[in-house]
C-alpha cells in the first residue's frame, strides 16, 4: 500500500482519500468474495459516471489504462460498464443495423431461418410480404433472440 491516493495523488491518511473518497485497496482486492460483494454493490448504485465511461471507450486502451493506474472513482467498474455497454447495445442495435427479414434470409447460408420461416407461414397461413411486415414491426425481440441462436455452436 502507498502513501498517496492512486485516484488524484493526494496524501493519504487513513483507507480513504480525505480529497476524492477513493478507497486504498489490499493486494487481495482481486480475490472472489470481495469481488462478489463489490458486484452487488456496482449493480446497485449505478451513477453520473456512466457518460464519462462511455466516452473513454471511444479511445482505444485508456479507461484500462486508467484503471491499472489506479484511477478508479472517475469511472464506472469494469462489471457495471460491461452491464451497460450490453444493455445499451440490445436496444440500439435493432434500430441502426438496417436488420430485417430480407436481410437475414440474404445471409441464411445453411437454409435453416428459411425453413422456419416457411414452417411459420404454412401454420399462419399467410403469404411472405404479410410475414416479413410482421416480423419487421417486431424485430426489436427478434433482433435480441436471433444474437443467441447465431451464437450456437456449429453442428
Amino acid at each position: 500500500m502507498t502513501d498517496h491516493c492512486a485516484n488524484c495523488d493526494a496524501h493519504l491518511m487513513g483507507r480513504y482519500c480525505h480529497v476524492c473518497g477513493q478507497k486504498q485497496v489490499d493486494a487481495d482486492w482481486l480475490s472472489v468474495a470481495p469481488f462478489i460483494r463489490q458486484i452487488g454493490i456496482e449493480l446497485s448504485n449505478l451513477d453520473f459516471k456512466s457518460v464519462r465511461s462511455l466516452l473513454a471507450l471511444l479511445r482505444p486502451g485508456y479507461l484500462a489504462a486508467e484503471f491499472l493506474a489506479g484511477r478508479k472513482r472517475r469511472y464506472l467498474s469494469p462489471l457495471k460498464l460491461y452491464f451497460l455497454s450490453a444493455a445499451l447495445f440490445f436496444f440500439i442495435a435493432p434500430y441502426v443495423s438496417g436488420f430485417n427479414l430480407q436481410a437475414s434470409m440474404r445471409h441464411d447460408h445453411d437454409g435453416m431461418l428459411r425453413a422456419m420461416v416457411e414452417h411459420r407461414m404454412a401454420q399462419k397461413q399467410m403469404d411472405f410480404e404479410l410475414f416479413a411486415q410482421r416480423f419487421n414491426l417486431r424485430r426489436p425481440t427478434i433482433y435480441t433472440m436471433s444474437l443467441g441462436v447465431s451464437a450456437s455452436p456449429p453442428r
